[in-house]
């Protein structure tokens, strides 16, 4: 699913930049316009990648090593096809409200009918042990969100039901087109080094690694999902400040949310390295765990893939999507060879070795580099010395929490809560501690000191 997907050819992010411009300016005609063509081209996007699915169900088998007597296999991928194309005849009007920095809007609606997903899945397996109607009720589900989210542009921006819309400037156009050259390159890379990860361990190992694999790598989406959505809606209010032109600005900013980005993973990562077998092991039971070299892996890929999210989110609010192509061709190149080289004499270690050596001979240094050069003139030195220091750190913890969790004899339950607190309080605790005095962390405690103070002035305004 997520390779049919290339076929949206990275429209989406071209056009929505292109909105921030005429939002910024009130801009209704253009607005139409640009939401015009929008609807028109993932009208079509869902209804190619609908025919395609269609076409590629019959040769599933090629894809699959084994299929261990799934029944209904057929029907599952069709269900899959169903809620990947439901997306994107109705996605439009979504990028709207978030471009126009109110996507707090979209994940209300996103996050209740979740919960109401969820609740109803968790029911339907326990009654039923159906997993065509949990597919099922994902489909309606996904149907009825973006439905509600469609009334809710309509009634946010009337515009929008307007009949009367001019054909798009010629300007627009070309810069849209030269956008989605871009975002296409580093999409289909950025797609093809995710899922064919699965594709091949599927192929060359079997697919009971690849469930297993997708145990892990379930809970590091969700992580993902949630920090994602945190630095994709930095993204706007980025672009607007980049509009006033006030460059210190800017860079503070940058270090700032860089700095934040650094702190975040490296918790994380100390805390998915030390906690994710022992989770498993209580979650789904000691037989679906893996090695600790494939954990150590996992985590690493996670790390230095995570700590790109500042750059990429100025390089999304400048548009430097045509700039960036090169580091695509790089790291989907590196992922398949090296990927395809180690799968048969490391099993899945070889194929995320593949994933890592894309990321740290591709995006990790190319992507700073074109902000760098055709934007914004950060220290390219501080960058590195932060990635550095916070590797360090998280080295460090991680090491400091496994020698006094191996002290500890007692029930697994209470070793791991233990181990828990340890992950909380150790890395966050050297974090702050190295960097007390620093620029990024003053700014910190000034956005906060202001954010207390407006908050304790509401709250006495309202006694």
């Amino acid at each position: 699913m997520s390779v049919l997907s290339l076929v949206e050819l990275g429209v989406g992010p071209a056009i929505i930049f292109t909105l921030y411009e005429p939002l910024a300016n009130k801009d209704e005609n253009r607005l139409k316009s640009i939401m015009a063509l929008y609807k028109k081209l993932y009208i079509i996007i869902g209804i190619i990648i609908s025919v395609i699915g269609l076409i590629i169900s019959p040769f599933l088998s090629i894809f699959i090593k084994d299929t261990l007597d799934i029944d209904n296999l057929k029907l599952i991928y069709l269900l899959f096809l169903l809620n990947t194309s439901i997306t994107y005849f109705f996605t439009y009007k979504r990028s709207l409200i978030i471009a126009d920095q109110r996507e707090y809007i979209v994940n209300i609606f996103r996050y209740s009918f979740f919960l109401i997903m969820t609740i109803m899945q968790i029911v339907l397996l326990y009654l039923t042990r159906s997993f065509i109607l949990f597919l099922l009720t994902q489909s309606l589900t996904i149907f009825i969100e973006n439905l509600s989210i469609n009334i809710k542009a309509n009634s946010l921006y009337p515009f929008l039901k307007d009949k009367n819309v001019e054909s798009i400037d010629v300007d627009t156009k070309n810069k849209i087109l030269k956008n989605t050259g871009g975002v296409m390159i580093s999409k289909v890379s950025g797609i093809l080094v995710n899922s064919t990860d699965n594709l091949i361990i599927s192929a060359y190992i079997g697919l009971i690694p690849v469930g297993l694999y997708s145990n892990y790598l379930l809970i590091t989406s969700a992580l993902n999902k949630i920090l994602g959505h945190i630095f994709s809606a930095l993204i706007p209010g980025f672009g607007n400040l980049i509009a006033e032109g006030n460059e210190e600005r800017v860079k503070e900013s940058f270090y700032t949310t860089m700095f934040i980005n650094l702190w975040i993973y490296s918790f994380s990562v100390v805390s998915l390295y030390i906690l994710l077998n022992p989770f498993i092991s209580i979650w789904l039971g000691d037989e679906h765990l893996l090695d600790k070299n494939f954990v150590l892996m996992f985590v690493l890929v996670f790390f230095f893939d995570g700590i790109r999210k500042t750059v990429l989110s100025f390089k999304s609010a400048y548009g430097l999507y045509w700039e960036d192509r090169y580091k695509a061709i790089v790291q989907l190149t590196v992922n398949l060879i090296v990927s395809l080289l180690l799968v048969k004499k490391m099993g899945i270690v070889g194929v995320l070795i593949g994933t890592l050596s894309s990321t740290l001979l591709g995006p990790i240094w190319m992507e700073p580099l074109v902000v760098y050069k055709n934007k914004l003139r950060f220290s390219l030195k501080i960058y590195v010395k932060n990635i550095i220091c916070f590797v360090l750190i998280s080295i460090v913890s991680s090491l400091i929490i496994i020698y006094f969790s191996n002290l500890i004899d007692s029930h697994y339950l209470v070793k791991f809560i233990v181990k828990v607190l340890m992950c909380l309080i150790i890395p966050n605790l050297i974090i702050f501690v190295v960097y007390l005095k620093s620029d990024p962390m003053k700014h910190i405690k000034t956005i906060l000191t202001q954010l207390f103070r407006k908050v304790s002035k509401r709250n006495h305004n309202r006694i």
